[in-house]
């Protein structure tokens, strides 16, 4: 008869366990973080609007043209110009966001991952 014991099981369900947290972790806080924080760095925003739904494990941002504060105002006084039969003013057609910063926050996204998911 052939006898198999194995040891050393619980060491291993603990590192499971530990590496499993690290990925939650890292999906309800830190990738709201990483996004709030190349807000703050990259887009010279002051307050950066993060939604952060931290049971699912998602993040989403707004990156509008200006402040939200300017925007109002803007929508305020396109409201002024249309009810006393004035023209629209024009504005630009460029993309809020560019490709680079796209790329910059991809970059950063990555650098996050390498830091704090390691086994």
């Amino acid at each position: 008869m052939i006898s198999l014991e194995v040891s050393g099981f619980d060491a291993i369900q603990k590192r499971m366990d530990s590496m499993r947290e690290t990925i939650s972790h890292f999906k309800s806080v830190d990738l709201g973080n990483v996004m709030s924080n190349w807000q703050t760095k990259d887009l010279h925003r002051e307050r950066p609007f993060t939604m952060r739904s931290r049971r699912a494990g998602r993040a989403a941002t707004k990156v509008r043209p200006h402040s939200l504060y300017e925007v109002q105002r803007s929508r305020k006084f396109e409201r002024y110009l249309k009810r006393h039969h004035r023209p629209p003013r024009t504005w630009s057609t460029r993309p809020i966001l560019r490709g680079e910063m796209l790329s910059v926050l991809w970059q950063e996204f990555k650098a996050a991952v390498d830091e704090k998911i390691h086994w």
